[in-house]
């Protein structure tokens, strides 16, 4: 896992909520620190799970409209972590330890699943997206 981008952890860490405080418009590509692919998923959850995205220091985060509260974040061209509460994330969960400066709460998450039986690794990926942006829901 890429080093973690701490003031994008502290803002996750913080439980405070984003609205108003981080832009929604897409940084200029040279200063993203998130790769393009990576960004276009989390802009796709963004629209199935009605939430906004927004960049904090270059990173994509995910925030539920109504609270302003962030549930999904990733940097680098594989890190996405999600918070789940104390629900485990199943198959997508990576190895190791969990992300330095978050709480239990929150997962890191494989953000290229592969398929499993019965399941496209994209929509368990999905769901696990719709399931923390639930956890934000006022």
């Amino acid at each position: 896992m890429s080093a973690n981008p701490s003031d994008v952890v502290a803002v996750l860490a913080s439980e405070a909520s984003l609205v108003d405080v981080y832009d929604d418009v897409k940084p200029a590509p040279e200063t993203l620190r998130c790769h393009p692919d990576l960004i276009a998923h989390l802009e796709e959850f963004a629209r199935a799970c009605r939430s906004s995205l927004v960049y904090v220091a270059g990173c994509p985060v995910l925030i539920d409209r109504g609270t302003g509260l962030p549930f999904a974040a990733a940097w680098g061209s594989g890190v996405l972590v999600l918070r789940l509460g104390l629900r485990h994330p199943g198959v997508l969960a990576r190895e190791g330890p969990k992300v330095t400066g978050l709480d239990e709460h929150w997962w890191a998450i494989d953000p290229w699943p592969q398929d499993f039986t019965f399941q496209r690794g994209k929509d368990l990926l999905r769901n696990a997206v719709a399931a923390a942006a639930a956890t934000r829901r006022a």
